[in-house]
């Protein structure tokens, strides 16, 4: 369903998490218009760094940062490569990388490509930490729901690689 461009919420980790196939333009676009978002980029889970160094372009740095801190609740920001749709980076050079300490993992590993994560809310409203959270208007507006244990509640630490800077604590 997913590689046929399913949208789907899912726990995570973190917070809940609204996701399709990167590699999908519409379902990406289906994703922004659930969420009520433009013109942001949106990250990505992997499953491994295997799969993390398929889709970007990480210095040998970078790699070894990531091992150390992922998988678990960060997102780093790096450069991606051009498998990863423009769509979903809004336009830019870099995107937001997740490796999740979940369950959800083994869903990245079946479909084969990364998955987008963002939380599971309308732009602006406050992230759900539980799957009972989630508006009655995103869940009938996805196509399934991928039921697994859930999160700490709190959004991934964001740091831009690409910058040095922690963009959220």
């Amino acid at each position: 369903m997913i590689k046929k461009g399913a949208i789907f919420l899912y726990p995570t980790d973190t917070v809940c998490g609204l996701g399709c196939s990167a590699l999908s333009n519409n379902a990406v676009a289906r994703l922004l218009d659930i969420k009520g978002r433009e013109n942001k980029p949106l990250s990505l889970a992997f499953y491994d760094m295997e799969m993390v160094a398929k889709y970007t372009n990480i210095t040998k740095d970078q790699k070894e940062l990531i091992e150390e801190k992922l998988p678990g609740p960060y997102t780093f920001i790096v450069r991606k490569n051009p498998r990863i749709p423009d769509i979903v980076t809004a336009g830019l050079k870099t995107v937001g990388v997740r490796i999740p300490n979940h369950e959800i993992r083994k869903l990245i590993k079946g479909v084969g490509t990364p998955i987008i994560t963002t939380s599971a809310n309308k732009a602006g409203e406050p992230a759900p930490a539980r799957l009972e959270e989630v508006s009655e208007e995103i869940r009938e507006a996805v196509d399934f729901v991928f039921n697994a244990s859930e999160g700490s509640g709190r959004p991934s630490k964001i740091v831009d690689l690409t910058t040095g800077k922690i963009l959220r604590q």
